[in-house]
This record gives C-alpha cells, structure tokens and sequence, in this order.
C-alpha cells in the first residue's frame, strides 16, 4: 500500500518495496489526490517493467523463457499496480479480485510454497547472524580476544578478512580452512 507522491528521499526503499512486491496498490486516488496518486501508479508501472520476476511469477515466462499457456490464469506477467481509494471505494473491487487471482494463482502453481520456503529459509539465516553476533558480543571470553584482534586490525597487522578468521576460530573452538569457502 503506497501513498501518493513521495519524493526522491524515498528511491531506495521504493526500490525494495518494487523488488519484492506481488502487487502494488496506490491509496488516495480521489480528490486533489486524483491526479498525483495517477502519476505514482505511473511511476511504478514503468519500476515494474524494468525488473525481471522470477520464472513462472503470475503467469509470466517459464525458466525455458516460453510463455505460461494456463488458460485458467487470468493474471499478468507483471506485478499490476492499483489505483484505489478507501474514502471513495474506487478501485477496491479491482483490488479484491486481484487478491483472489493471485492467491489461486500462487497456490496452484506453487510458487506460494517457494516463495514461503525461500523466506523461512532467508529468515533462519538471519536470525542465525543476528544470534551469533549478540552472544558473542556479549560472551567475556569473546569480547576479550575481540578486542585484542581489533587492535590488530586498527594497527594494519591483519585484515578484516583473517580478523574475522581469527575471531570466528576463537568462537568455534577449531581451525578455519579459506579453500572451503569460509572465514
């Protein structure tokens, strides 16, 4: 749900908000708003014409770049931007079928369990990071050689790369190998 307008200071969070929507709804589409909401639904339909959706998202193209063919899709290759007013109704209707189609759409296709697969998997490593930053953080025996390696650091005599090796060793108790890819 988007507001009308919302000037340059907003780039980088419309950004995210274009990566990651299913749908786009402009709020306020009546009255000295008309015409400003009609211009940021504009915006945002061509945002949305630049980005590339996954394989199969709404009915779009399929990974071997064919068109999807499910005549029981009713929905677009792009992610469709509303323009709706709650003080009015305008647009609701529109919205709600919209809603409809895409959760039959996502349910049907999968891409409902994907996509909540995907985000249950992002968040666990997420929260893994953020765990692992605050105990250690917190952990005296960390905290302790932390700071000695930030000395370190400070001084030019390791690299924030092999700083963070050393620290990761410490935390786990074990030798780090770089060729595995890790710290």
């Amino acid at each position: 749900m988007l507001a009308p307008g919302g000037g340059d200071e907003l780039q980088g969070s419309k950004k995210g908000i274009v990566e990651v929507a299913d749908v786009l709804v402009v709020n306020k589409a009546d009255g000295e708003m008309q015409t400003l909401a009609r211009q940021t639904a504009s915006d945002y339909k061509r945002a949305m014409g630049m980005l590339r959706k996954p394989a199969g998202w709404w009915g779009g193209r399929k990974e071997n770049g064919e068109e999807e063919n499910d005549s029981t899709c009713k929905a677009p290759a792009a992610p469709p931007v509303l323009l709706v007013s709650a003080k009015t109704g305008f647009g609701i209707p529109e919205l709600w079928n919209t809603v409809v189609n895409y959760q039959q759409y996502a349910q049907s296709s999968g891409y409902h369990f994907e996509k909540r697969r995907l985000q249950n998997r992002y968040w666990m490593w997420k929260y893994l990071r953020e765990r692992v930053l605050e105990t250690s953080k917190k952990n005296p025996r960390v905290k302790k050689r932390a700071e000695e390696i930030q000395s370190s650091l400070d001084s030019g005599l390791l690299a924030p790369r092999v700083a963070a090796g050393e620290l990761w060793k410490h935390i786990v108790g074990t030798s780090v190998d770089s060729e595995d890819g890790q710290l």
